[in-house]
């Protein structure tokens, strides 16, 4: 199926949780925030969000400053 992430289309399973999304684009979960149709999802509820069709995801890395 085909999402939007970070504004580019991606092809990627049937079913795809937005952890093993997270996991594929090898990201420091640490350091991201993740949106699914421009809603912040919490990270303790990224195994539970399955992805759908045409579904935007925006990546947001945190960075480190002082």
């Amino acid at each position: 199926m085909q999402i939007l992430l970070n504004k580019r289309s991606v092809e990627v399973p049937e079913g795809m949780s937005l952890q093993a999304l997270a996991v594929s684009q090898d990201l420091d979960t640490k350091y991201v925030a993740i949106a699914v149709n421009m809603h912040v999802i919490k990270r303790d509820s990224w195994e539970q969000t399955l992805l759908k069709e045409g579904d935007s995801i925006t990546i947001i890395g945190i960075s480190k400053g002082g």
